[in-house]
């Protein structure tokens, strides 16, 4: 645990006016995922890169993002009103190729927790990775009331988001294995000889 916590404390030291700044931002207008849907589009989120504290040749990106916890009808716990789940999303690549890798799990939570208060960490969610994506990111859910200061995630709560990571994931997969298994259509060629073709008219 005193080795998870010293890298934490790691990344703060090196990055904290970067966390700083996109904490600003992702907790503004630009990180809300209330004022948009599925149908509008990928969108770019609030993030930070940033070259990793353990390994040197890897670069670890946060992603933020947050919605109001007074229109989230699957959350049950006391609230106070105006607070925001926060979800924060860590991956990790290569400095050099920009290809997905490993990274020592220890820091990426560090990660993950980075932008919650001090000291309350442990009210961060980490709900793991999404099994669609190639990304390996790691996905982390808190709540902060309107003062900024950390709440207390109920255990129905925490059972609640973790089922809906796992739906999400699942349904994701399966979309993605649909798409792969369909059959590719090669329009303007073929490949039947004359021979076939008159066969095929009678001819």
């Amino acid at each position: 645990m005193q080795r998870n916590k010293d890298v934490l404390a790691a990344v703060r030291r090196k990055y904290g006016h970067d966390l700083g700044t996109l904490a600003d931002v992702g907790f503004g207008p630009a990180g809300s995922a209330d004022a948009f849907g599925y149908r509008d589009g990928p969108r770019r989120l609030p993030s930070l890169v940033r070259r990793s504290i353990l390994s040197r040749s890897v670069d670890v990106k946060l992603v933020v993002s947050y919605r109001s916890v007074d229109l989230a009808d699957f959350l049950s716990g006391p609230y106070p009103k105006g607070s925001i789940m926060v979800a924060t999303s860590v991956s990790a690549r290569q400095t050099l190729t920009n290809r997905p890798t490993w990274l020592d799990p220890r820091e990426i939570d560090a990660w993950g927790v980075a932008l919650a208060a001090s000291g309350f960490e442990e009210y961060v969610l980490n709900l793991g990775e999404m099994a669609a994506y190639t990304s390996g990111a790691r996905h982390y859910r808190y709540v902060i009331g309107p003062d900024r200061c950390m709440c207390v995630i109920p255990q129905v709560d925490r059972e609640t988001l973790h089922d809906l990571h796992q739906r999400t994931s699942s349904r994701l997969l399966n979309q993605l294995r649909t798409e792969t298994a369909r059959p590719t259509r090669f329009l303007g060629t073929s490949t039947d000889s004359p021979e076939r073709k008159h066969r095929a008219n009678g001819t």
